[in-house]
């Protein structure tokens, strides 16, 4: 309750300050008190503020954008929608590719989040192609993961943990939430070999193994030592799926 009280304060405060200093038009004042109550979150506030700043100023496309976020941000898929397309048609005071990246990965959130691939797919692609969002390729990958295209998905993704290697925790909760993660990981250990890639299928599919349990498995790691020219992991890996096998009476 303090924390709240103290940060409305700041927002007026921001508020009071910019507008005797002269920080800009009554719409642009409007938006950065918009912008302070989105962070840390207060969406509805910071929603009452960028409409306030819309109300100045129409064609204001940052604040479309901000209620977009702040929709986003509270689960309203289709009201974000919404206002990222209104921002989508508006070009903001300085308007450059990162703004519309940003625009078009939000649809593609959005899209996500109401597990509606093909649009999602779109919106990816448009903001990949506009800003290199990390994000972005990060959607984009998981998208092409539901779709079970684990090339573009193994290729996007690398490109999201390029960018920003923090993202590797967001995409082993995104696959741990997953039913089906032993396909998961068999369709990507195939397309690393399809790449050439032995040492990612020989992690793969010794992530397979410790949840399946299985010969197959075992026998997967050995071929991929074998294409690496390791023979005596090769061997290893053969006696052990051989021993599974006689174990299991397969």
């Amino acid at each position: 309750m303090k924390y709240t009280t103290f940060f409305a304060a700041s927002a007026l405060s921001l508020f009071i300050c910019l507008s005797t200093m002269g920080c800009g038009t009554q719409h642009f004042v409007l938006y950065k008190v918009g912008e302070a109550y989105a962070s840390p979150p207060d969406y509805d506030k910071a929603i009452e503020y960028y409409k306030k700043a819309i109300k100045s100023k129409p064609d204001y496309a940052e604040a479309h954008y901000g209620i977009g976020q702040a929709y986003l941000s509270k689960g309203d898929c289709d009201s974000a929608i919404k206002y990222f397309n209104i921002a989508d048609t508006l070009k903001p005071d300085s308007a450059h590719a990162k703004y519309s990246g940003f625009v078009y990965a939000g649809l593609g959130f959005a899209y996500s989040y109401q597990k509606n691939d093909s649009m999602a797919l779109e919106y990816y692609k448009k903001a990949v192609a506009q800003y290199n969002d990390p994000k972005a390729y990060l959607g984009l990958g998981l998208v092409y993961l539901n779709k079970k295209d684990y090339k573009n998905m193994i290729d996007n993704i690398g490109k999201a943990i390029e960018l920003d290697s923090s993202l590797v925790e967001n995409l082993k909760k995104n696959l741990e939430m997953r039913s089906d993660l032993v396909d998961v990981y068999i369709g990507i250990a195939d397309a690393y070999k399809g790449k050439g890639d032995y040492d990612n299928v020989i992690e793969y599919y010794q992530k397979v193994f410790k949840l399946a349990n299985d010969a197959k498995s075992l026998y997967a790691i050995a071929a991929a030592y074998k294409a690496k020219g390791d023979a005596a992991k090769e061997q290893e890996y053969e006696n052990k799926a051989k021993e599974l096998s006689n174990k299991h009476g397969e």
